[in-house]
């Protein structure tokens, strides 16, 4: 006689498993957010920091190692690490970036900075003795980086540097948005060159 029997064929159960497949976790980049995501109003020579983090797709938070900064204008605002310093007047854009993937752009504007310097936008031209100069100085009113301070209303005033001889006139005027246009100096003296000074 022969007895048979009927094998199992792998433990039953339902079949509801997952057959050991595990889903892989996607670390992929989805998002680069910069704070503040505000626009930002920077003094020529000023800084302010930035911070930027990556994202997943899930928005898992990947923290903020190996972003990239860029701005869209050197010239007006530079950016190195998120620290963001502003340089001459005009507006320029910062972004973030993780491989391919970039941030909204952070709007940058500069203003003139704190007056630190003047400078001879058109230089004095000669005349006869005692007779008003034939082209009259006008100077600017800058800050450190160049930029004209065009909130400036400081005095500028003439005076004789070199070459002898008196200067009249007008020796003092105050700045229009951060120029100063003089009119009517006038140098009584011996014929020869002169040098002017200005000072605020």
């Amino acid at each position: 006689m022969v007895l048979l029997s009927a094998c199992s064929g792998g433990g039953g159960g339902g079949g509801g498993g997952s057959n050991g497949v595990t889903t892989p976790v996607d670390n992929s980049v989805g998002r680069v957010d910069i704070t503040p995501a505000a626009s930002l109003s920077l003094a020529s020579g000023t800084t302010t920091t930035l911070t930027a983090t990556a994202f997943t797709k899930a928005n898992a938070s990947l923290g903020s190692s190996g972003i990239a900064w860029a701005s869209s204008n050197d010239a007006v605002a530079s950016v190195s690490g998120g620290v963001v310093t502003a340089k001459l007047v005009g507006s320029a854009t910062i972004t973030a970036s993780s491989g391919s993937v970039s941030s909204s752009g952070v709007a940058v504007t500069v203003t003139a900075g704190a007056p630190s310097q003047l400078a001879i936008k058109t230089q004095p031209d000669g005349a006869a003795s005692g007779v008003a100069l034939t082209a009259q100085p006008i100077v600017e009113i800058r800050d450190a980086a160049g930029n004209v301070a065009n909130g400036s209303s400081l005095v500028v005033t003439a005076a004789m540097a070199t070459g002898g001889g008196t200067i009249s006139g007008p020796t003092a005027t105050a700045a229009i948005g951060g120029v100063a246009t003089f009119s009517g100096l006038t140098i009584t003296g011996l014929i020869g060159a002169r040098t002017l000074t200005f000072t605020a």
